[in-house]
Parts: structure tokens; C-alpha cells; sequence
């Protein structure tokens, strides 16, 4: 089972953000998308989640297409998109924000209870509104809800941002882990060496392209440590 994408374009009026875009992610990989600010890392993960206007040849997710689907039908069929900017419902507890993630999916989904072992802070902040959470508690709180959806593919938009060495470390051990499970990973990162260290590969993009792309992008893309 593998994230296919063909020929993927966006553009924000005029200006085209990805030009023609191939990827493929197997389950059990990890992909860390790389580039400077404007490269279309985001714009990618959000055109996979069917939250950016995008055209694109072919886009399937275990041989089933998302191309003509909502968001909410890419996530149901099994996309998890985390977004950049610890973006929660502050109004709601953490416990409330996790189980609206929730959903029960493979052989050996997430569950909240282990959620909540694995990292205890949010067990400590469970019925604590989310909104009064610091920048790192509030990361660890999206992570959390990616788990716990049980996505086929997890799309995360730079999840280091805001964490302490460690919780990055705790995030490393999750993120493997997730992959290990079986889902194919695409993480947009500035940085990527946390996501070198856990076997993550490199798809580097510059104005909307792939920055060096490979003979045949399905078989290998582009591998790098920035």
C-alpha cells in the first residue's frame, strides 16, 4: 500500500506554488519534504489533504483515488493532515481535541490510552483547556491527535516546531513508531536532521519543483541531508 502521486500543480492566483509534482511514500516510510520558505513545502502536504486548489494526473491512496474527494472524505478514506502553527481548539480541554482524532484503523491502532501513557504531560493536562498550553505542550497535543487517527498517511507540517530536546526526542520515537505500524509519513520540515536520524528520506523542493529530481522519482526521489 503506497501515498501515489503524479504530475501534482498549484497555485495561489496566478503564481503556480508546485510544478508538477511525482511522489510515491510506501507504508512504513517516512518522506521529510524539504526547501527554503516559499519552496511549496506546505502547499504540498495541504493539496494532498485536499485543503489547497491543485490539479494532478494521479492521487491514490492504496490504489484508491482522493483526487475528486473532500478533505473530509481523504480523511475518512485515511489521510491525517496535521497543520503548521499549533492549531487547536483552544476553547476545548486536550482530552476533548484527542477524541475528536480518534478513529480505529489497523492491526495495532493508537489508542488514547496509550496516547496518554507514552506521553504524560497530556495525561497531566487532560482536562486542562487547550488554549492555555504553552507553544511545545500544544505541538505534543497535535502529534497526539495524528496518532490517535490512525491515518493510512500522516501529513505533518513541521511537528518540531516549538519542542524542547526532549520531547523532540519523544517525538522521534513516535514518529518511528507510526511508521512502523504501517503508515507512510510526509513530514514538511525547514530543518530535517531530527527526521535523518529515524531513516527518513529527503524529497528537496525549490520554487515549487523538485530541487534535483532522480531519474525515476517512484524509485528513489530525492535523497539529502540539508
Amino acid at each position: 500500500m503506497s501515498l501515489v502521486l503524479r504530475n501534482m500543480r498549484a497555485f495561489s492566483g496566478s503564481r503556480m506554488i508546485l510544478r508538477g509534482i511525482d511522489l510515491k511514500v510506501p507504508c512504513g516510510e517516512i518522506v521529510a519534504v524539504t526547501g527554503r520558505n516559499g519552496a511549496g513545502k506546505s502547499t504540498l502536504l495541504r493539496a494532498i489533504a485536499g485543503l489547497a486548489p491543485a490539479s494532478v494526473d494521479e492521487l491514490t491512496l492504496g490504489g484508491e483515488s482522493l483526487a475528486e474527494e473532500t478533505p473530509e472524505r481523504r480523511f475518512a478514506i485515511g489521510a491525517t493532515f496535521v497543520p503548521q502553527g499549533h492549531r487547536v481548539f483552544g476553547s476545548l480541554t486536550v482530552g476533548q481535541n484527542l477524541e475528536l482524532g480518534v478513529r480505529v484503523r489497523g492491526e495495532s491502532p493508537w489508542t488514547l490510552a496509550e496516547v496518554k501513557s507514552r506521553i504524560p504531560i497530556l495525561a497531566q493536562r487532560y482536562d486542562q483547556r487547550a488554549g492555555t498550553l504553552s507553544g511545545g505542550e500544544t505541538q505534543l497535543v497535535l502529534v497526539a491527535r495524528a496518532l490517535v487517527g490512525n491515518g493510512r498517511v500522516v501529513l505533518m507540517d513541521e511537528p518540531a516546531e516549538g519542542l524542547d530536546p526532549d520531547a523532540l526526542v519523544l517525538v522521534q520515537e513516535l514518529l518511528r513508531e507510526c511508521a512502523a505500524r504501517g503508515a507512510a509519513l510526509v513530514i514538511a520540515e525547514a530543518k530535517t536532521s531530527y527526521l535523518v536520524a529515524i531513516g527518513a528520506r529527503c524529497l528537496v523542493l525549490a520554487d515549487g519543483c523538485v530541487a534535483a529530481p532522480s531519474t525515476d522519482p517512484f524509485a528513489s526521489d530525492v535523497i539529502a541531508n540539508p
